[in-house]
């Protein structure tokens, strides 16, 4: 779940920082290292001080939930049920009862934008 949350945060500031409100696709980064290094700026900009493993399946590829070529979400490519299924936060309460932790996408709260999932 923090792991999660950062890269939710992250994608919310990057989006943010690029002058876009959440519907604004093309204020979403195109790869996950965008959030590492902002280059739409002059001066050094992070939002996100590194790529976490997945600490479900112990690695650094992570699903991509995509609108167009923009990364709107994240999620685990692991298919292992979730240990936790209720007593969810409310703002992440659609992870309840999911059958797989790839069922748990975390994105910016504040879009309402229709993603393509890619590979999920």
């Amino acid at each position: 779940m923090f792991i999660g949350r950062q890269f939710q945060s992250a994608l919310a500031s990057y989006a943010q920082s690029g002058g876009g409100g959440p519907n604004n696709l093309t204020a979403y980064p195109t790869s996950l290292d965008d959030l590492l290094e902002d280059k739409r700026v002059p001066t050094i900009r992070r939002h996100l001080r590194k790529i976490f493993v997945d600490p479900m399946t112990g690695s650094k590829d992570w699903g991509l939930q995509r609108a167009g070529d923009r990364i709107v979400g994240i999620y685990s490519r692991s298919e292992k049920k979730p240990l936790k299924q209720s007593g969810f936060d409310p703002d992440e309460s659609a992870f309840e009862g999911a059958s797989k932790y790839s069922d748990w996408v975390f994105g910016w709260q504040g879009a309402s934008v229709a993603p393509v999932v890619q590979g999920h």
